[in-house]
C-alpha cells in the first residue's frame, strides 16, 4: 500500500489565520501540486470522528477538556491518519522540500526521534521518564507520515483511548505539560509504537535534516513560539486534562493553583 497524496492540518477555525500560517500553507500547496490539502477546524474534526468512528469514539474525544486543544489535536491526528493515511503537520510546522522528493515508494510509515546531536536545538528533548530507556528519545508526532490502517496507529489509538477512559488527575497529573505528553502526546505515541518496531514495516529518519520537514515556522532567536496566546497555552491551564465530575474538577483546579503558587514562592525565596 502506498502513502496517499494527502496533506492534513488542524486549526481551531479556518478563518482569520495568522498571515504566517497562511504563507506556510501557500508554500505547501505550491510545492506539492499533486497532493490534496485539507485544513480541519474544530467542528470538522468532530464531524470526521463521528462519521469515521462513530458516537462512542466521539464521546471519548469530547472527554478531553477543550482548553487542551493540543491534546484534542493529538488524538484527532491519530484517528485521521489511521483512517485516511497521508501526511499530517502541526499548524506551526512547514515543509521545505516537495513530498514527492522525500517520501519513498517503499514507505509505509515514517518515524523520527528528537535530534540529540550537540548542535541541535532539541538536544535532550524526548527523554521522558515515562518512556523506557531503550525507546528514548521519543518519536516526534508533530508530523505523521503513514499509509492508511497501519498497525502502529491502531496501537496508538488504542493506547490513547485507554488513557482517556482510565484517566485519574490526582494520579497521572504532575503538571499540564506532563498530563498531555503522557495521555495523548509523544509519550503515549512512543510507548505504543516502541514494542512493535520489529513487527511492522517502517523507516526511521531525521525528518528535519533528511526530509526537510520544519518543526516550527514561528521559532525566533529566543526560542519563543509566535502562535502561542499568553494565558491560553495548554501548559498554563489548571483544570484536569480529562473532564471530571463535580466536585473533583473544582478540587483539582484549586489544588493545582495552590501547588503552583507555593512553587513560585519557594523559587522567590530561593533567590
Amino acid at each position: 500500500m502506498v502513502i496517499p497524496k494527502l496533506i492534513h492540518q488542524t486549526h481551531t477555525t479556518a478563518k482569520n489565520l495568522d498571515p504566517r500560517i497562511q504563507e506556510s500553507i501557500k508554500n505547501i500547496l505550491a510545492s506539492n501540486p499533486d497532493h490534496r490539502y485539507q485544513l480541519y477546524s474544530d467542528s470538522d474534526q468532530e464531524d470526521f470522528i463521528r462519521t469515521a468512528y462513530g458516537a462512542n469514539m466521539l464521546a471519548t474525544y469530547n472527554k478531553i477538556d477543550p482548553i487542551y486543544g493540543a491534546a484534542r489535536a493529538d488524538f484527532f491526528r491519530y484517528l485521521l491518519i489511521h483512517h485516511l493515511g497521508g501526511v499530517y503537520l502541526d499548524i506551526k510546522s512547514g515543509l521545505t522540500k516537495p513530498l514527492g522528493q522525500v517520501i519513498q515508494e517503499s514507505d509505509s510509515y515514517v518515524l523520527s526521534r528528537w535530534d540529540h546531536s550537540q548542535d541541535s536545538p532539541h538536544h535532550g528533548w524526548g527523554n521522558h521518564p515515562d518512556i523506557s530507556r531503550e525507546h528514548r528519545p521519543a518519536f516526534q508526532q508533530w508530523f505523521l507520515v503513514s499509509e492508511p490502517g497501519h498497525p502502529f496507529l491502531a496501537a496508538v489509538v488504542d493506547k490513547v483511548t485507554a488513557n482517556i477512559e482510565g484517566f485519574n488527575p490526582f494520579k497521572h497529573y504532575r503538571n499540564a505539560w506532563n498530563a498531555v505528553m503522557v495521555t495523548t502526546g509523544e509519550v503515549a505515541y512512543t510507548t505504543a509504537i516502541g514494542p512493535l518496531l520489529a513487527n511492522h514495516d517502517h523507516r526511521i529518519t531525521d525528518i528535519q535534516k533528511e526530509m526537510g520537514f520544519r518543526y516550527s515556522i514561528f521559532l525566533d532567536e529566543s526560542g519563543v513560539y509566535g502562535h502561542r496566546t499568553p494565558g491560553r497555552h495548554y501548559t498554563e491551564q489548571f483544570n484536569p486534562l480529562i473532564r471530571q465530575p463535580w466536585p473533583a474538577n473544582a478540587m483539582f483546579s484549586a489544588t493545582t493553583k495552590a501547588r503552583i503558587a507555593a512553587r513560585r514562592i519557594r523559587q522567590k525565596l530561593g533567590h
